[in-house]
């Protein structure tokens, strides 16, 4: 398999690191009904809700460690599990709502997003104060109460490793400032204007229908994915790195220090 990375200048922009090797791995539970959604961190334990069907175990807890700890029928076609806080959320196929789970198991419908496009098979994330979610290389963009704000295309999308192929063109997520794809092993990172400024190769990370389903941002500061229906888990950690703004900042600084530097 070849491995088609952006031109020299993605990699230069400090947003990513050219490869990341997973620094935390553990077993995936089997979800017999359903594929794996994401894994979302509440600070304590780990969570991963799981879709194509309504019936059957479709939530797993694993605590910090990655034992399994508790699986749950609760009931949601998950499309996307992620935490806002200590608190998880999951959204769910063909649904404007966004479920809330108030004791181990047990979600509630919290907030609805208003009217915009949101493919029925889309995972909807959460980060920077917005909820998003993409098909195909546009992101639909809500605020924290639901309201619709626009879409956003992120620019060369399509253009690499098969990222438009189903399912991968339909999971998104949200690191520091960055929207994140993922495609064949590669990691992309998007910048608010929809400019792809960052690409990675996540070592060992799968490529099969449940790696793309799976593959998001967790709070505890890592992207994952799992091999597959009954695989591994593997988190990649990602190094900080500033927000957009802060970083075009710190380049207006630099530039100042060399003008001053020239002018002695």
């Amino acid at each position: 398999m070849t491995l088609a990375c952006a031109a020299a200048g993605a990699f230069a922009s400090g947003v990513l690191d050219d490869n990341y090797s997973a620094d935390k791995t553990f077993a995936g539970i089997t979800f017999l009904n359903g594929t794996a959604s994401q894994l979302a961190f509440d600070g304590v334990n780990y969570w991963s809700g799981a879709g194509g069907t309504s019936d059957g175990i479709l939530l797993a807890q694993y605590d910090a460690d990655g034992n399994n700890i508790g699986f749950y029928e609760n009931g949601l076609d998950a499309r996307s599990t992620f935490s806002i806080g200590s608190d998880i959320y999951i959204h769910r196929f063909n649904e404007f709502n966004i479920y809330k789970q108030t004791s181990p198991g047990v979600f509630s419908a919290a907030l609805t997003l208003g009217a915009g496009p949101l493919n029925s098979q889309s995972g909807v994330t959460f980060g920077g104060g917005e909820f998003a979610a993409m098909s195909g290389g546009v992101v639909s963009r809500w605020d924290a109460s639901g309201n619709f704000l626009g879409t956003l295309a992120l620019n060369g999308y399509n253009t690499q490793n098969n990222e438009f192929d189903y399912p991968q063109n339909r999971g998104l997520s949200y690191w520091n400032g960055y929207y994140l794809t993922y495609s064949q092993g590669v990691m992309s990172a998007w910048d608010a204007s929809g400019e792809r400024v960052g690409q990675s190769v996540l070592e060992g990370a799968g490529s099969t229908f449940d790696s793309y389903y799976s593959f998001g941002y967790a709070a505890d500061g890592r992207v994952w994915v799992i091999d597959d229906a009954s695989g591994t888990w593997r988190g990649y950690s990602l190094n900080p790195v500033p927000e957009p703004a802060t970083m075009a900042a710190l380049g207006f600084g630099i530039l100042a220090l060399r003008r001053r530097r020239r002018s002695k």
